[in-house]
């Protein structure tokens, strides 16, 4: 089952509705339709006959990584085919939350592996490798460090990983920072939200040998998402690294030199996308980069009040000769930031395809004339899966009520409340409230004629209704109590149901961690999605359990 988000504009851009539905509105700001055979094979020739990446250094250092990783034997093959010039990548990426943060990073990943296997059928001549792409140079770590559970009681549950400095004071990169001793709390107390099953052992064992006490949170997120999905042929990449650094200096490089002409493409770029009626997701700075100190603290370049970082037209020469020079002899101190680093990404990788969300999407729509600028090949862009996890209990609930996944999405949680209330008119009591008017009325008339053949018979009259009337408003108090009763299961079972399927009033897949599901289901869970997943679709899907 599938819902189309035409059919929930309200919970999308119309930039992503027209990319999904009508491309040719938004066609100028991309490199390619993804749907369009001819656009996918001319794509597939760009990539394979551009030769700005080294292969061999590439291959050399995925593999030291996803050893270190644990990865797969299949995932080592992958990364031995990216040698090989008819060797493409299907790319996608996303922050390094702990335990693997929403749902939609495992969506995203396995979405990566399912086009590369579709892929591989319709051109056989090529190989396509999927790749995760670990962002861990960003510096929010209050955004990566929670997750959200349905505990055993069926309500939301966060937990948090406080760490040593949980405000991230010194704007440190997320790679930079280790665990310490409070994460076994934080996996005691994910234990003791979810429910014991067969599958809790086996889960929290994997869930330990990843997150350990000194490990990095980089380190821990690759064993862990090669752990649950390294078979599938996964490949993780870590871009801090520092070949991938020296890689990446010529990037650096010609944007420290050019910064004013990046700025200017994106501003016009962002311009026609705005003209065009569509939001810019991103307004860069002069400059694409941060630079690491040696404190390990992030900056951007251009920052008022710090001389030493600043690059700007008015600056002395100097400041930007001895950064091109520290570009040379410490590449690994630079990190891109939003709009470079695509740029870097696929400089470094001979990416065919990315697979992105909504917001991924928006901001290639700005990015096109950077590629051209770089001189390297735009990917195609092609949406992540979107999907909710229908459970067999919350479905025997929806339809117990006559309610759609559909409706929910519409009308979210104010759904139970209208459900729960009903018809005031059609409900048992109401129809009491009905009759009751119905017999004064004819009583009025009855009482007429009654009094008509003898006057003595009105006082009867009266007392008939006066009983009829008490007995009625009995009957209407026990059927109240009872509906409310009715009205209350109703309520707390219809709450239960959307917030699994709605959570919050969010998409389940951005806010729930699949630890739930992991331990419930086992890691068949994994392979009921490789198997439901129809990465053809444009539309949310609804995969029942």
């Amino acid at each position: 089952m599938t819902i189309s988000f035409k059919d929930m504009p309200d919970m999308t851009s119309k930039l992503f509705l027209d990319y999904l539905y009508d491309f040719s509105k938004v066609q100028n700001f991309y490199s390619g339709d993804f749907r369009n055979t001819d656009s996918i094979r001319r794509k597939l020739s760009e990539i394979s006959s551009k030769n700005h990446v080294n292969r061999l250094l590439l291959a050399e250092t995925l593999g030291k990584q996803n050893k270190l990783f644990g990865n797969s034997e299949k995932s080592l093959q992958n990364i031995e085919l990216l040698k090989q010039a008819n060797t493409v990548a299907v790319v996608t990426g996303q922050q390094m939350g702990v335990f693997g943060g929403p749902l939609y990073t495992i969506y995203k990943a396995m979405g990566t592996v399912k086009l590369c296997e579709s892929f591989q059928r319709q051109f056989p001549d090529y190989h396509f490798v999927p790749v995760f792409w670990m962002e861990l140079e960003d510096h929010d770590f209050e955004e990566i460090r929670s997750i959200q559970l349905f505990n055993t009681e069926n309500e939301i549950r966060s937990i948090v990983y406080n760490g040593a400095d949980a405000d991230n004071k010194s704007k440190s990169p997320i790679n930079s920072i280790q665990l310490n001793a409070d994460i076994q709390r934080v996996i005691q107390e994910i234990k003791s939200t979810l429910n014991p099953t067969d599958f809790s052992a086996e889960l929290f064992s994997k869930l330990e040998s990843a997150y350990q006490d000194g490990k990095s949170i980089s380190e821990a997120f690759g064993f862990w998402i090669c752990s649950l999905l390294g078979k599938y042929g996964l490949v993780m990449m870590d871009p801090s690294d520092g070949e991938f650094k020296k890689m990446a200096a010529p990037i650096f490089k010609k944007e420290l030199e050019n910064a004013d002409q990046t700025h200017a493409l994106l501003m016009a770029q962002s311009s026609a996308l705005k003209n065009a009626g569509y939001d810019a997701q991103v307004e860069n700075e002069p400059t694409n980069l941060f630079l690491r100190d040696e404190g390990n603290s992030k900056h951007p370049l251009n920052k008022n009040g710090h001389n030493k970082f600043k690059i700007r037209a008015e600056d002395a020469a100097s400041h930007r000769e001895s950064l091109i020079k520290l570009i040379e002899t410490e590449p690994n101190r630079f990190i891109p930031n939003v709009i470079l680093r695509p740029i870097v990404q696929d400089h470094l990788l001979p990416t065919f395809a990315y697979v992105g969300g909504p917001s991924e999407i928006a901001y290639f729509a700005q990015f096109k004339t950077i590629y051209e600028f770089f001189d390297i090949p735009e990917p195609l862009i092609i949406p992540r899966p979107f999907i909710t996890i229908l459970e067999k209990k919350i479905k025997k609930v929806t339809d117990k009520y006559g309610i759609t996944v559909e409706e929910i999405f519409k009308k979210k949680s104010r759904i139970v409340d209208d459900a729960a209330k009903g018809d005031s008119q059609s409900s048992a009591s109401g129809q009491l409230d009905t009759l009751l008017t119905q017999i004064h009325s004819q009583f009025s008339t009855i009482e007429k004629n009654l009094v008509s053949v003898d006057a003595s018979l009105k006082g009867a009259s009266e007392t008939a209704l006066d009983k009829i009337e008490k007995a009625i408003k009995v009957l209407k108090e026990k059927t109240g109590d009872a509906e409310k009763r009715k009205n209350e299961l109703t309520h707390n079972q219809l709450t239960k149901a959307v917030r699994h399927i709605l959570p919050q009033d969010q998409f389940q897949e951005r806010e729930i961690n699949a630890l739930y599901y992991l331990n419930k289901y086992g890691f068949d869970f994994l392979d009921k999605l490789h198997e439901s997943m129809d990465v053809s679709s444009v539309a949310h899907e609804i995969v029942e359990l």
